[in-house]
């Protein structure tokens, strides 16, 4: 083999092998290496005050009502959200990388998209939904 052609096939390997590093890249990014906003998500747990409680019967006793809280995520931008017994039909939101925004008229809420959780914070007081459907 020639220096020529053995630097013909260096370059054509080096080459291959950039293209497929891109299209994982792009493919990996494109999923967002998370769980997908788009579904049904239910409160978890709140923790405040270095406190954790739990959507479960045992935890959260007198909070019961607290945890009816669902947020639905529609692939058209549009949302519901269902916050104790009431429930916004009108909502829309938007995402920016994870943090997602919920519009509700002219009240703008916060929430952060990390793994397989959704994030809301209130002053010392955080949300944490999990994704259900």
């Amino acid at each position: 083999m020639t220096k020529t052609n053995s630097l013909k096939i260096s370059w054509r390997l080096g080459l291959a092998v950039m293209i497929i590093m891109a299209f994982s890249v792009m493919a990996f990014s494109a999923c967002g290496g998370g769980t997908k906003l788009v579904g049904t998500w239910k409160l978890d747990r709140v923790v405040s005050g270095g406190i954790t409680i739990n959507a479960v019967a045992t935890d959260k006793g007198a909070f019961g009502d607290d945890f009816n809280n669902i947020l639905t995520f529609n692939e058209d931008g549009s949302a519901t959200i269902k916050i104790r017994s009431e429930t916004a039909s009108s909502a829309t939101y938007t995402q920016a990388g994870s943090q997602v925004t919920v519009s509700i008229g002219s009240v703008d809420t916060t929430y952060t998209l990390s793994g397989s959780e959704l994030t809301y914070e209130n002053g010392d007081v955080k949300y944490f939904y999990k994704k259900t459907s």
